[in-house]
């Protein structure tokens, strides 16, 4: 896990500065926004804050392990090196986008996970990517969801090699 990781100085610099904790899928985070504003959540129709915000660090030799939330999330590239996020969609099966600062080669400075999809990050490069992932309606721990080998095997056998690499079981 990432406290294990050996950190770059200027990586382990922003965890401590920015009071970065460990992520149980992986990296490091801190929540910097939550919303005093109440929505209806569907299909619970439970009431849940607007939307939440957090620093994300990922360093390199760490992974974000595959996982999934009931709500949109909104990844940011801030700083560092790209994220390369992978994504297994229920209906579009499994692909890959770059997140960082090189837009005009392709890769994006933001991009939008949809409620249900299962996601996973790696870094591309030898130091962290530092992103921020905003969530609507807002983050609750209780709909997070670390996926499996063999539950995402079952399931999109395609993925074997990503799915194979980036689980923590």
């Amino acid at each position: 896990m990432s406290q294990e990781i050996p950190l770059t100085k200027e990586a382990r610099t922003l965890v401590e500065k920015l009071d970065l904790q460990p992520h149980p899928e992986g990296g490091f985070y801190k929540e910097v926004f939550r919303s005093p504003i109440q929505v209806e959540s569907l299909p619970e129709h439970a009431q849940r804050v607007a939307a939440t915000s957090i620093y994300y660090l990922l360093p390199a030799g760490d992974f974000s392990a595959f996982h999934r939330l009931q709500s949109d999330e909104v990844w940011s590239h801030v700083l560092g090196d790209p994220l390369r996020l992978h994504l297994i969609h229920p209906s579009a099966g499994c692909f890959h986008i770059e997140l960082g600062k090189a837009l005009a080669d392709g890769q994006h400075g933001q991009f939008t996970v949809l409620a249900g999809t299962w996601q996973a990050a790696e870094v591309i490069g030898q130091n962290f990517a530092l992103c921020t992932c905003t969530v609507a309606p807002g983050f609750d721990f209780s709909e997070f969801e670390l996926a499996t080998k063999d539950r995402l095997l079952a399931s999109h056998p395609e993925c074997k090699d990503v799915v194979e690499r980036l689980c923590r079981e």
